[in-house]
C-alpha cells in the first residue's frame, strides 16, 4: 500500500517579520500522521485556516529556542486546548529549555491539569534516534548555530547554546529528509550527509551562502532535492536568483509559504 507523504512549508521567513512570509515552521504529513518541525508564529492560525485536524499532530520538534522557531508554541498548545484535542502530544525542545518551556506554558495556564490532552515536554537527545513511531524516526545532530553567544553571556544564565538539525526517516519506505534548522556552515551537516543518500534537504538561507552551499553539495554529498527556506530581508524580491542556481546532483525548490511537496 502506498502511503502519501508531504512536506508543507507553513512559514519561510527568518528572524524579522516580512511581507513575503511568516516565521519558520514546516509540517510533515505521513498519510494523516503529522509532525511539526519548528513552530514560529503564526503556525496555529495557519493550520486552522487550512482546516487542519489538530488531533493528527503527533509531535513537535523545536530546533533551538530563538523566537522565530518557537514563538508559535503557546498558541499551538492553546488552540489544541480550545478545540478539545484528546490525543497526547510530545513537544521536543533543547534540553536547556525543558523546565523553562514547562514554566512558560504554566504561566499562561497551559499546564496539563487544564488541558484535555496530555502534553509531554521532552529533551532532544543528540547523536541518536530520540523519537520513533509507526510513521517516522528522528535523529538529532547538535550544531554550533548559537555558539557565537557563549562569550557574551558567559555563566550568567543557564543557557547552553543548544541547537539541532534533524534527520527524519519515513517509515518502511526509508525516505530520508534532512532538516537543517539554523546552522553556521553547510559542513555542520556532514555527519548526516555522510550516512548516504538524502532524498530531501530542507535548508535554511539566513546564515549561509546558498551558491557556495550548492557547490559543496555537488562535491560532497548525494542530495536528490533541496528546498531552500528561512529567508532574511535581503532576499526580498530576489528569490528568482536562487531558482536559477546550478545544482547538478538534484532539484532545487525555492520555498514560499504554502509550498507543498509530495514525497516519492
Amino acid at each position: 500500500m502506498n502511503v502519501s507523504a508531504t512536506i508543507q512549508m507553513l512559514g519561510t521567513a527568518s528572524g524579522l517579520p516580512c511581507l513575503e512570509g511568516f516565521q519558520t515552521s514546516c509540517l510533515l504529513d505521513m498519510d494523516g500522521d503529522a509532525y511539526l518541525f519548528d513552530a514560529g508564529e503564526p503556525c496555529a492560525a495557519t493550520l486552522y485556516r487550512r482546516e487542519m485536524d489538530f488531533n493528527t499532530i503527533r509531535a513537535v520538534f523545536i530546533s533551538h529556542m530563538h523566537a522565530d522557531h518557537f514563538s508559535g508554541v503557546p498558541m499551538l498548545v492553546q488552540t489544541m486546548q480550545l478545540l478539545g484535542r484528546t490525543s497526547p502530544l510530545k513537544l521536543f525542545v533543547p534540553p536547556e529549555a525543558v523546565l523553562a518551556v514547562t514554566n512558560l506554558l504554566a504561566a499562561q495556564y497551559l499546564m496539563n491539569e487544564l488541558l484535555p490532552y496530555e502534553l509531554e515536554v521532552l529533551p532532544i537527545e543528540a547523536g541518536k534516534r530520540f523519537f520513533a513511531d509507526k510513521s517516522i524516526e528522528v535523529k538529532a545532530l547538535a550544531n554550533p548555530h548559537l555558539a557565537v553567544f557563549k562569550e557574551k553571556i558567559g555563566q550568567k544564565y543557564p543557557n547552553r547554546m543548544e541547537s539541532f538539525s534533524f534527520l527524519i526517516t519515513l517509515g518502511s519506505r526509508k525516505t530520508k529528509i534532512l532538516y537543517s534548522g539554523d546552522i553556521r556552515n553547510i559542513d555542520n551537516l556532514d555527519p548526516f550527509l555522510a550516512e548516504g543518500i538524502v532524498d530531501v534537504l530542507v535548508l535554511e538561507c539566513a546564515h549561509i551562502k546558498p551558491e557556495e552551499t550548492l557547490q559543496y553539495l555537488d562535491r560532497n554529498a548525494e542530495v536528490r532535492e533541496v528546498i531552500l527556506t528561512h529567508f532574511g530581508p535581503s532576499w526580498a524580491g530576489r528569490k528568482t536568483e536562487l531558482a536559477n542556481m546550478e545544482y547538478s546532483s538534484g532539484k532545487v525548490r525555492v520555498a514560499a509559504d504554502g509550498l507543498c511537496v509530495a514525497l516519492s
